[in-house]
């Protein structure tokens, strides 16, 4: 049921005038043929109110939608969905600004939190999606390959006191074959990464081409630090071996690596797995 204020045309509501429906919906704007069409604005019940065009019945190309916490959308439209380019405000603070494909962000974007973090870059049905920058409240960036909302693939992250680390990431962490973390003072640790953590023996290069093998530790305040094993220059196992942390001068197999089986005297090479 509604009551219409306006004009007629072959007894369907035509023009523009001023449409209450049952449920306490308003409409005022234009209308062509008994359908909302042109410019128009829509209160709702629940006190949100979209102001701009309208085709056959639709929210369709350019307008503004607002909620009554302090949120907006202002935007293209594309059968009631925000589609286009469009910029949306959240609840919290939060601001998106970008592309939306059928009422979700899709395509480039940017969004930019209270905080002073933000994400640039591209999205997927609302998720991180694809290549993208995200700058942390603490100044870490990361810049490299998404997938569902975390880092997955390739990417790097630099850290405010000048560390970097460049490689593959998995499940939003450092993770995978040959990652590369350079510190502050130059030098240069290639390796493996499990579950976030240096594994095994990493291979590093200082600033003047010095070569040598490190492992990385924790420290007693829980931290990780580099403790070299070997000494500068020396290269004791091929490419394709793994150095046992004793220094009982024995290679093995780098797939003998956290497999299981302790391989060195020491167990090195079953010590900093992921479980």
């Amino acid at each position: 049921m509604r009551q219409y204020k306006g004009y007629w045309q072959n007894n369907v509501i035509h023009k523009d005038g001023r449409v209450d429906f049952c449920r306490g919906d308003v409409y005022e704007g234009d209308i062509v043929l008994d359908k909302r069409q042109g410019r128009g604005r829509y209160e709702y019940p629940d006190g949100r109110v979209y102001e701009g065009s309208w085709y056959n019945d639709y929210q369709q190309g350019q307008g503004r939608m607002e909620w009554s916490g302090g949120a907006y959308y202002d935007g293209q439209w594309k059968n009631d969905l925000r589609h286009g380019q469009g910029k949306m405000k959240y609840d919290g603070g939060s601001i998106y600004q970008g592309q939306w494909v059928n009422g979700y962000r899709d395509g480039y974007g940017k969004l930019v939190w209270p905080s002073g973090a933000f994400y640039d870059g591209q999205w997927k049905l609302d998720n991180r999606e694809g290549q993208g920058k995200m700058r942390y409240a603490d100044g870490g960036v990361y810049n490299g390959e998404w997938k569902n909302d975390v880092r997955e693939g390739q990417g790097r992250f630099d850290w405010p006191d000048g560390d970097i680390y460049e490689g593959p990431f998995s499940d939003d962490v450092k993770s995978g074959e040959d990652g590369v973390y350079t510190t502050e003072d130059g030098l240069q640790y290639k390796g493996r990464y499990v579950d976030d953590k240096a594994a095994g023996i990493h291979t590093y290069t200082t600033k003047d081409g010095v070569i040598g093998r490190a492992w990385a530790v924790q420290n007693e305040s829980g931290g990780w630090v580099w403790e070299k094993i070997d000494r500068e220059g020396t290269t004791t196992c091929g490419p394709d071996q793994w150095l046992c942390r004793s220094g009982e001068g024995r290679c093995i197999s780098k797939t003998w690596v956290c497999d299981g089986d302790k391989d060195c005297e020491d167990g090195s090479d079953e010590k900093q797995c992921s479980a």
